[in-house]
């Protein structure tokens, strides 16, 4: 029974650190930016979030090792990079993650955001300095995901689209905007995202063959609570932009929910923006610190304070930084990055035949690969500025 509360918690605080502030802002900005277009984005971000991250997981649950501990393995200067990047990736997005936060208890309390930012890290403070933190953290990765889950269903009742626009979007888009490809898909599975589940089960000691089918059937939950959700969020929001809305720039989704649902939906948006951000608090912080323990192991007898001091970095820089929609698109941009870094070293430990073949069967070589062309194609294009 404890296995099977582990298992669904690892698969919420995947989706939970996936579907944060980032993801609600992305896909709105990036809506109403590409329009029906954009569904070609999100098609293809599922599509890479079922190859990568479910063979990330089986291949790192298979081996026992977090994913820095398993770089170093294969290839000691590549684990180091990906290690930070990771860290890197994971602070920029929390310190969106904290902006979300004050965003919501704007909307919901009228509180300044900044006040609202200090607040919330507090709160995530206090669960973590608890004995039994990770039961904090799976109880409320859960209760907040579903919660999100039925208050974006609410859009989707107020959506007026074209639905022969809507398909051929996602198959024939007019437009294709690699960068915005690359934003979806780091807010989706990049950066700590992919790891943030898996490392919750190794934390749990659920590794090894004897879990195979668990593993793979909680990254699978994982990723189709992802897919739903960006998927309502986007016909929600295109409903409203078809109705010739135009976003506040500064806080879109809190548009889309304000016009869609009236007064309402304002509340509503500030009560789904703030567990998406308390949660992926909690998930960016997390995974970035297990990262941190693989590379400096004297950390590990500090979590606490680990966790507390990476918080309150993230609450500095926000404090003094501010911009939060620019933060979050950012982030994901960022975080898309971490891809190929992670499925490079798993290709070469399966060529170099570092692991057992059980392993190595497990992980469908070529899909990967292809994964690996396509998204290092896209880094490169987008880097270039091409569209």
């Amino acid at each position: 029974m404890k296995n099977k509360q582990t298992l669904l918690a690892a698969a919420f605080l995947m989706a939970t650190s996936a579907i944060g502030p980032g993801f609600l802002t992305q896909t709105t900005y990036l809506s109403q930016e590409l329009g029906y277009s954009f569904g070609f984005g999100i098609l293809l971000s599922i599509i890479i979030d079922l190859v990568v991250q479910k063979n990330i997981w089986v291949f790192l649950g298979l081996t026992g090792l977090r994913a820095s501990a398993f770089g170093q393995k294969i290839l000691p200067p590549l684990g180091i990079v990906l290690g930070y990047t990771v860290v890197f990736g994971g602070l920029v997005f929390n310190i969106g993650n904290i902006a979300g936060a004050g965003m919501g208890l704007e909307a919901v309390l009228n509180v300044d955001i900044k006040l609202g930012g200090i607040i919330s890290v507090i709160i995530c403070i206090i669960l973590f300095s608890n004995k039994r933190a990770l039961n904090y953290l799976d109880f409320s990765v859960k209760i907040m995901g579903l919660l999100m889950l039925v208050m974006i269903f609410l859009l989707v009742f107020k959506a007026k689209l074209s639905f022969g626009a809507l398909l051929r979007g996602f198959v024939w888009p007019d437009i294709v905007n690699v960068k915005a490809i690359m934003t979806i898909v780091g807010g989706t599975v990049g950066g700590y995202i992919s790891f943030a589940g898996i490392h919750r089960l190794i934390e749990s000691n659920i590794v090894g063959l004897e879990n195979k089918t668990a593993i793979k059937n909680t990254a699978n939950r994982g990723i189709i609570i992802t897919g739903i959700c960006r998927l309502l969020l986007f016909i929600g929001t295109l409903g409203v932009l078809n109705q010739g809305i135009k976003l506040d720039s500064s806080n879109p989704t809190a548009s889309v929910f304000l016009f869609s649902l009236g007064s309402t939906g304002k509340i509503i948006f500030g009560i789904i923006i703030y567990f998406a951000s308390i949660t992926s608090i909690l998930g960016a912080t997390f995974t970035s610190i297990s990262f941190l323990e693989d590379l400096h192991p004297g950390l590990k007898k500090h979590k606490k304070l680990s966790y507390a001091v990476f918080m309150s970095l993230s609450l500095i820089i926000f404090i003094l930084a501010g911009k939060p929609t620019g933060l979050l698109l950012f982030a994901g941009y960022v975080n898309s990055f971490v891809l190929p870094l992670i499925i490079l070293l798993i290709l070469i430990a399966i060529k170099n035949k570092v692991f057992d073949k059980v392993e190595s069967s497990a992980i469908n070589t070529f899909l990967l690969f292809s994964i690996f062309v396509l998204i290092s194609l896209f880094s490169v294009l987008s880097l270039m500025g091409l569209k």
